[in-house]
């Protein structure tokens, strides 16, 4: 049976409707309205302010009782307060912050929603999180790599940066000039925007645009899922390394494979460093916290959850 719980913040939404929510372990001890902590429903609290209470009838000793009830309700439940804290993310740091912010929260008893992680804007960020094709050491958290991938049953196994260039700008169309079977080649490109986009748009494109044939897709991960897939045996796709398996991963050029120790390196040549610093001077307290915990060694287990590289290399 599915247990559920009611909001205890007499102001919430919810808790005005009196609305049950489900309750289970970890983040869903809270609302997801307001993040106030869940009272399970065989506890439901008395929440709503003495005034909007029905009086007539009540002795006074009862209408005392009744507003110590609700005042203890209220004190009982541990408040969070709102840290406000503006963290920036992108393409292929998002799963990182995720984790970073979750890890966080569960060491210092913080409600992430508390954090407002967001794709970067005109807005200063407290954290910001963010790929680079260079980067001060001192703000290198981890690194990865954008990587082109066919189906494991493709035979060809090298591109040169012109080769795919020419599949993304539609002068190449058929696996027969690259040395594999005769086939159309569905091309499949990350999303403008994303950081997959940028760092193809600066090292392999050189200004030039996509080819109209070339399908254009927002996430690394599903891209991945239609290239592995039975239909995607003539597709070729733009990716991140911790995201390429378990697709074939293309070498470029003469250069080594990507692999943690080439993208470690740097001499693979589309290896991105991620960073993690703060837009201000004097971060507040909170926001130097989440950097800490970003740059800690504890950090690397999060990143090995995530495929990608630590900055001392693999």
């Amino acid at each position: 049976m599915t247990e559920t719980g009611f909001c205890t913040n007499a102001k919430c939404p919810r808790a005005e409707r009196r609305e049950p929510v489900e309750r289970y372990p970890g983040p869903g001890r809270y609302c997801p309205d307001c993040g106030e902590l869940l009272t399970p429903a065989s506890r439901e609290p008395v929440i709503a302010p003495v005034q909007a209470l029905n009086m007539k009838g009540l002795t006074a000793a009862a209408i005392a009782t009744v507003a110590i009830i609700i005042v203890i309700g209220l004190i009982a439940v541990p408040r969070v307060p709102a840290l406000g804290v503006r963290v920036c993310d992108s393409s292929m740091t998002d799963r990182l912050v995720n984790d970073v912010v979750q890890t966080y929260s569960r060491q210092h008893s913080v409600w992430p929603y508390h954090y407002t992680v967001t794709s970067p804007g005109d807005d200063a960020c407290d954290v910001r999180f963010a790929v680079a094709l260079k980067g001060s050491d001192d703000a290198v958290i981890a690194r990865d790599a954008v990587v082109a991938v066919v189906n494991p049953e493709n035979p060809v196994a090298r591109l040169d940066l012109d080769q795919l260039r020419g599949i993304l700008t539609g002068q190449i169309t058929d696996w027969s000039q690259l040395g594999g079977p005769r086939g159309a080649i569905v091309a499949v490109a990350p999303a403008d925007g994303s950081d997959e986009a940028a760092v193809v748009a600066a090292k392999v494109m050189q200004g030039q645009p996509y080819g109209a044939h070339v399908v254009r897709m927002p996430a690394g991960a599903e891209i991945t899922r239609l290239i592995s897939s039975p239909s995607g045996g003539r597709a070729i796709g733009i990716v991140p390394f911790s995201l390429a398996a378990p697709a074939k991963v293309l070498a470029l050029g003469r250069a080594p494979p990507p692999s943690p120790l080439s993208i470690a390196n740097d001499r693979y040549p589309l290896a991105v460093r991620l960073l993690a610093e703060s837009d201000f001077r004097s971060p507040r307290a909170q926001a130097s916290a989440l950097l800490a915990l970003a740059h800690s060694a504890d950090a690397n287990e999060l990143l090995g959850r995530t495929a990608l590289i630590t900055k001392s290399g693999p």
